[in-house]
C-alpha cells in the first residue's frame, strides 16, 4: 500500500469502487478562485491519488479518489491564515482506499529547511503546501466554494 503520512492526514488508495457523497468535489469547479486559504483545493498524493481538501473557517473536509471510488471525512477545525487546527478525528474507507484526519495543529512554516508539520500558503500562485514528517503535498486552489 502506498501512503503519504502527514500528522493530520494519512491518505492512500490502490483500487476502484463506487462513489459517494464526496463525488461533487471532483466535478469541474464553478466560480472563481481567489488567494484566500478558504475554499476547495486539489492535488495529487503519491502519483495517481487524486485528493481534495475543503478548508472552511470551522471545518475541514478531506477526500481521496481511488479509481472510481471516493472516500472522505468532514471534521471540526479552525482554519486561518496562521494555523490549521484539526479539532476532531475521523476516518473512512478501508485497506485499499482510505482517508484519515487526526487531531493536530499545523502552523505556517517558520523558514525554508524546517518544513515539518506546517504549511505554506501562497495566495499569489494559489497554492497550499502541507509538510508532514514523511513528505509533503502541494495543493492548487480550485474554487472559493466550501460545499
Amino acid at each position: 500500500m502506498r501512503t503519504l503520512a502527514i500528522s493530520l492526514l494519512l491518505t492512500g488508495c490502490l483500487s476502484s469502487g463506487s462513489s459517494n457523497e464526496y463525488a461533487d468535489l471532483y466535478e469541474p469547479p464553478t466560480g472563481g478562485a481567489t488567494g484566500s486559504i478558504h475554499g476547495t483545493w486539489g492535488g495529487i498524493v503519491d502519483p495517481g491519488f487524486d485528493t481534495r481538501w475543503v478548508l472552511a473557517p470551522d471545518r475541514l473536509t478531506l477526500a481521496n479518489k481511488c479509481g472510481s471510488r471516493i472516500v472522505g471525512v468532514d471534521v471540526a477545525a479552525e482554519v486561518t491564515t496562521t494555523q490549521i487546527r484539526i479539532l476532531q478525528s475521523d476516518q473512512a474507507g478501508g485497506e485499499d482506499c482510505f482517508v484519515n484526519a487526526s487531531v493536530a495543529t499545523l502552523t505556517v512554516c517558520p523558514t525554508q529547511g524546517l518544513e515539518i508539520d506546517c504549511f505554506m500558503h501562497n495566495p499569489t500562485q494559489k497554492t497550499l503546501t502541507i509538510h508532514g514528517s514523511s513528505g509533503s503535498v502541494t495543493l492548487t486552489k480550485l474554487s472559493d466554494a466550501t460545499p
